[in-house]
């Protein structure tokens, strides 16, 4: 399995952090509110990114 971080990496350590989180919380075999909301923050997370912010 590849990681966030081989995929799209994030230089700020700390961006980098919540982007593996919500990486993982959306591997998860449930299909909760939880993992629906980690994967809009991570294209949340990636919009904001390819801004340039």
């Amino acid at each position: 399995m590849k990681l966030p971080a081989d995929v799209f990496p994030i230089a700020d350590p700390d961006l980098a952090a919540l982007s593996e989180l919500l990486h993982r919380m959306t591997v998860c075999q449930e299909d909760t509110p939880a993992t629906r909301m980690a994967g809009e923050a991570i294209r949340r997370l990636r919009a904001f990114l390819m801004k340039g912010n």
